[in-house]
């Protein structure tokens, strides 16, 4: 990251990063099929039209005992993604 918008106290923005291990994919698919209905064509994960909120984030871990591991990504930090890994990032700051 380069840089990020400030926070309205002053500190900078920062993205947040929900890493899920290969061994858990077959369990997010099926929570992303059943649970949250997709029905559009192509792998659910890859279809970068849904996005877990930290409600829907519990409800994966509820359900099926998934959890991802969470990044806090500050300017001047890179976030390495081993391979397989699927991913979400979500960008804090003001703009």
């Amino acid at each position: 990251m380069l840089w990020a918008a400030k926070l309205g106290d002053g500190r900078f923005g920062y993205a947040v990063w929900d890493l899920i291990s290969p061994e858990d994919l077959p369990k997010l698919r099926d929570f992303l099929w059943k649970i949250l209905g997709f029905r559009g064509p192509g792998d659910p994960i890859h279809s970068q039209t849904i996005y877990l909120t930290p409600k829907l984030l519990q409800l994966l871990f509820d359900t099926y005992g998934v959890r991802p591991f969470r990044i806090y990504q500050y300017p001047g930090e890179a976030v390495f993604i081993p391979a397989g890994y699927a991913h979400q990032v979500r960008c804090i700051s003001l703009v």
